[in-house]
């Protein structure tokens, strides 16, 4: 069963996270992330250029409900810096980029969703991920929960996965800063 935490901000409203792994609450505050976006958007700005050896496609998917977004909390393994996400992954062979979005946001959130294929959006960007720098493809879609107020499925995922947010949209500049083309892109989706 999943364990619903309220996180509140010294600014800001607070948003909702849910964690099946982890005892203590999240510490996290509108005001850290504004610091922590403002930190990684310089580090972001240093990157060298990935190398060509590195390449991924993946296709993540663009939530809305309630007028908050569906994220994941993801911390990197090398790193331990967590952040939020839309769920996404790699598309698998002889996979549709949509059918992917859907399938990684079921995997990640426990939520069934609808692709609008028509939404398309393809961002590319280089990206630091467990050590290694990537150069990503990412093909973002506009997704709709197909059944709002059902409970998601039990999510396993991997353990730098540490639960799923709801994220009010105030916020997402704030926690999707870090990378200003994944920012673009779900912000063109909302």
């Amino acid at each position: 069963m999943l364990d619903a935490r309220i996180t509140a901000g010294f600014t800001g409203a607070p948003h909702v996270c849910f964690d099946s792994s982890r005892k203590s609450p999240n510490f996290h505050t509108p005001a850290l992330s504004a610091l922590r976006y403002h930190m990684l958007a310089h580090m972001r700005e240093s990157e060298p250029t990935p190398e060509p050896g590195n390449p991924r496609i993946r296709a993540s998917a663009v939530c809305v409900s309630r007028a908050q977004l569906l994220c994941v909390r993801l911390r990197d393994p090398i790193s331990h810096v967590a952040r939020l996400f839309v769920p996404g992954g790699a598309i698998e062979a002889g996979e549709t980029a949509a059918r992917a979005a859907a399938r990684e946001t079921l995997e990640e959130t426990g939520y069934r969703v609808a692709i609008a294929p028509d939404s398309e959006l393809v961002a590319r960007y280089a990206f630091r991920w467990s050590g290694a720098l990537f150069q990503v493809t990412t093909h973002f879609f506009r997704a709709q929960l197909l059944a709002p107020e059902a409970a998601p499925a039990e999510v396993h995922d991997a353990d730098y996965h540490e639960g799923v947010c709801w994220l009010p949209l105030a916020q997402i500049p704030a926690e999707l800063g870090f990378d200003r083309q994944i920012l673009d892109a779900v912000q063109r989706l909302l």
